[in-house]
């Protein structure tokens, strides 16, 4: 954790070179340090957090308590997965009613056929 700490104190740029170092690696060591670069900004980079928890569950070595580290992420990604697909949901449906607004706004601009109404 304290790793992880220091590497999301860092740049973007600077754990974008960190992380491409960590994937020439095969350790579990550049497993953890890849997982714990994708915990810094989640919302940037739901992708890598996803692979990285993939590639987590296979280390050979776990530290103690690991296991329950990874459910947890697991549950924060997936919750955060949730609401996103709900607020894309509310956005569509935001979207979808302007969009009828707009057309009885356009339907009510413009002038009554006559004919239409007897």
């Amino acid at each position: 954790m304290t790793f992880r700490h220091q590497a999301c104190q860092l740049s973007a740029e600077e754990r974008d070179r960190l992380l491409s170092a960590y994937r020439e690696m095969t350790s579990d060591e550049a497993v953890l340090g890849a997982l714990m670069l994708a915990t810094c900004e989640p919302d940037q980079t739901p992708g890598l957090l996803a692979n990285s928890l993939v590639a987590a569950r296979n280390i050979e070595r776990p530290p103690p308590g690991f296991p329950a580290f990874l459910e947890l992420l697991a549950a924060e990604a997936k919750s955060y997965a949730l609401l996103e697909r709900r607020l894309r949901n509310t956005q569509k449906k935001l979207d979808d009613m302007i969009d009828g607004i707009r057309a009885i706004e356009a339907e009510m601009g413009q002038p009554t056929d006559e004919g239409a109404l007897r």
